[in-house]
């Protein structure tokens, strides 16, 4: 059995929906009006560009999504006790431009005025299948929604009830007894700790000892570093931020099959600014960051490459032997 009463979009708000979904943009529903159909009940027709017989058009009191199925939108309008004197057959709903992008039609209903010695307040829904409700601009407009002195005098009374009744009706703000108690346990808990200021060390504790791998965040004084049997500082400059070795960039003669924690090969290698952010803040501090081709032309030296934006390169030492400053006494020496 087919349905009597329906709703439908319009040719104009199919497009517009059709629109919507291949821009990203919205449909506004900003107007509801009614019609008598001119007498009879009207069967809604797509090509409709208006109402058989249009009585009222206003502003929409709500726009939303159906609770109940998720691919439906009700458009919600009050019409208040003043208004009336008309039959209701067909509704439409119009955008901003008044185009009508929905109609649908309804049981006949009468709406009494209050001269004719009645009247109510009368809400009308029309309720959508829509491709979309994302393509949907919900709205509630709290100027423009109209309701009955009943209906908001007994939503004042429940909601206050509710509110009165509740064990905490203020659950954003604590108890005072929650509060006094809480401030008493963090007092008891920091005076009885071992150790209340984790973040400073205790004499007896000096230096503290740490794996290469795990550093503390902040500075706690010097730290003993158990990988490299060194005794590290707090750095802090424009490059660089956090515990280093003092020997940080100074070459050293290695001993060991491979590396230690602390070493890299000066092999002309590259390495991570993030991983090696130590090495290459003290190059930046000492000046030592030249240009790929200064590199090339004086490889041996103690220069640094800024390569890229996560990577630089080391000095190469590589068959290079130590000459220290002073008065070449042994130029002359086969």
């Amino acid at each position: 059995m087919s349905a009597t009463y329906y709703a439908i979009l319009t040719a104009v708000g199919e497009a517009k929906f059709a629109n919507a979904l291949a821009t990203g943009a919205t449909v506004k529903f900003s107007k509801m009006a009614v019609g008598d159909g001119g007498g009879a009940v009207p069967t809604p027709d797509r090509k409709q560009t208006k109402l058989v017989n249009e009585v009222r058009r206003k502003l929409v009191n709500q726009v939303s999504v159906d609770p109940s199925n998720a691919s439906q939108i009700i458009i919600e309008q009050v019409i208040p006790e003043d208004e009336g004197g008309w039959w209701i057959r067909e509704y439409g709903a119009y955008d901003d431009a008044d185009n009508l992008l929905a109609v649908c039609n309804c049981a006949p209903s009468y709406k009494p005025q209050l001269a004719e010695g009645s009247g109510r307040t009368q809400t009308i829904r029309m309720v959508l299948i829509v491709t979309s409700t994302a393509s949907v601009e919900l709205k509630i407009d709290p100027s423009v929604v109209l309701a009955t002195r009943a209906y908001a005098d007994n939503a004042i009374t429940v909601s206050m009830k509710a509110h009165t009744d509740a064990a905490d009706p203020h659950p954003q703000y604590a108890k005072k007894t929650l509060v006094t108690q809480f401030i008493a346990d963090a007092v008891d808990s920091h005076v009885g700790a071992e150790d209340p200021h984790p973040q400073y060390a205790l004499k007896s504790k000096t230096p503290l000892v740490f794996s290469i791998l795990d550093f503390p965040k902040q500075d706690i004084g010097p730290i003993a570093v158990a990988e490299c049997g060194e005794i590290w500082i707090w750095s802090a400059s424009n490059y660089f931020t956090g515990y280093r070795s003092p020997l940080c960039g100074r070459p050293l003669y290695g001993h060991t099959i491979v590396p230690l924690a602390s070493e890299v090969d000066a092999v002309g290698g590259l390495l991570s600014k993030t991983d090696y952010a130590r090495l290459w803040g003290y190059a930046q501090e000492n000046n030592l960051v030249v240009p790929q081709a200064t590199w090339d032309s004086n490889r041996g030296a103690h220069y640094f490459v800024d390569v890229s934006g996560t990577q630089f390169r080391i000095p190469d030492l590589r068959n290079m032997f130590l000459r220290f400053t002073g008065t070449d006494a042994d130029t002359a020496n086969a």
